[in-house]
């Protein structure tokens, strides 16, 4: 609607000069007496309902600023050990390092390599990809990149470092524990998913001869305490262990390595039953509790 001279007239009589309101043949200082009320509540509502407006994008805009600003920042407390000889886990696959090295990741498949250097600091150089060969994550040294609009976040301290999905589920993990605490969730591991060899044979020794049975019964002990002797001996003198969990595809397949150990799986819903093995060990998201644990009360 065209806006048009004010009707109203000033102290000297003259027609006044400003604009007409909208709908109105007043400008705002000439409107009537009985409009006063609905134009000074209109005003408000208008005020409040800005300020509102203003307020919820500001502390939008700053949220969305910490998690790009936490996601993309450098590890500055990057995990690491206390000293060597260290074994090195990923997954089921084992390996002692005994000084400062690079060296492959222990699946040949694995999308990621290591490197502890002679301050103990534990350096990863790799990259984690979704399906139609989306890249998502890619770590350098201490470097974290993280495709915008993924969903994904990262947590750590000097004893690990997680990257999460956008259903807060692991994709990556990096942990430092100590040997007896490992030895204990190997006990936990093997009570949840015995030995092959022994869930077939066993089952069919009741068919034999008493004394054939207790013969290879107790040859499997023998040979399942000699194996953990062997075991203990190529890891004396390791105090900790740094375990290695993550989900990846590549190949058409998604490949898992979780407390179970290494499974190559072809759809997303087997993928999930894996994945669901590995504990989370940060609280999320990473900006409001950077450091913080699950299991802290802090």
């Amino acid at each position: 609607m065209k806006r048009v001279q004010c009707n109203g007239a000033t102290k000297k009589g003259m027609r006044c000069l400003n604009k007409s309101m909208p709908g109105s043949e007043y400008c705002l200082i000439h409107q009537p007496r009985e409009v006063w009320p609905t134009l000074i509540i209109s005003v408000l509502l208008g005020f409040i309902l800005g300020y509102l407006t203003n307020y919820i994008f500001y502390k939008k805009s700053l949220k969305d600023d910490l998690v790009n600003r936490h996601i993309s920042q450098q590890r500055y407390v990057p995990p690491a050990i206390n000293g060597f000889p260290v074994i090195i886990a990923d997954g089921t696959n084992i390996k002692v390092v005994t000084q400062p090295a690079s060296f492959p990741s222990l699946v040949s498949w694995s999308p990621f390599k290591f490197r502890v250097d002679k301050e103990g600091i534990i350096e990863i150089y790799g990259e984690i990809r979704y399906p139609d060969d989306t890249l998502v994550v890619t770590v350098h040294k201490e470097e974290v990149n993280i495709t915008p609009g993924t969903g994904i976040d990262i947590n750590g301290d000097s004893k690990g470092f997680e990257i999460v999905d956008s259903n807060g589920s692991p994709i990556f993990q990096l942990s430092v524990i100590l040997y007896e605490q490992w030895k204990e969730q190997q006990k936990k591991t093997s009570q949840n998913h015995p030995n092959e060899i022994n869930e077939i044979l066993l089952p069919r020794l009741g068919n034999l001869e008493p004394e054939l049975r207790i013969a290879i019964e107790r040859q499997l002990l023998e040979n399942k305490e000699r194996m953990q002797t062997e075991k203990d001996n190529m890891f004396l003198g390791a105090k900790e262990v740094v375990i290695f969990y993550y989900v990846h595809y590549e190949g058409n397949s998604w490949w898992c390595v979780t407390p179970s150990g290494s499974q190559r799986v072809c759809n997303h819903e087997s993928m999930q039953k894996w994945q669901r093995e590995i504990p989370r060990l940060f609280k999320y998201p990473g900006h409001k509790y950077p450091g913080v644990r699950v299991e802290s009360r802090n």
